[in-house]
């Protein structure tokens, strides 16, 4: 299993799709998972395969529909599960947990818009 130490979260819709991002750090984002989905997928949506969670990590050059397969939330963290080819993708394992548990002395940075 893939470990990420979370202590940014940002909730986001733009334009009709839900961002939920992850990161390391707000100042530093070091390492980062982001979702995206669109909240009412179109005709041509669906038939592009992109009526389903699109996921980045890490860099912004790669990213991918349909990657993700299950997200289990725990209180302090979510584990998420990949395909095959989106783990290969971003060279991680099937299972990337986000650890959001703050460093000691500091809280986890949440932002909503």
């Amino acid at each position: 299993m893939s470990a990420i130490k979370i202590e940014h979260v940002s909730i986001d819709e733009e334009n009709g799709v839900l961002i939920i991002g992850f990161a390391e750090s707000k100042s530093d984002p070091g390492r980062w998972l982001i979702l995206q989905r669109t909240l009412e997928a179109s005709e041509q949506d669906r038939a592009l395969g992109q009526d389903v969670v699109h996921i980045s990590m890490n860099s912004d050059a790669s990213g991918m529909y349909g990657g993700v397969m299950t997200a289990v939330v725990y209180p302090s963290s979510i584990e998420i599960g990949l395909t095959n080819s989106a783990a290969k993708l971003f060279a991680v394992d099937q299972v990337v947990a986000l650890n959001i548990e703050s460093a000691k002395g500091t809280m986890l940075s949440l932002q909503m818009r």
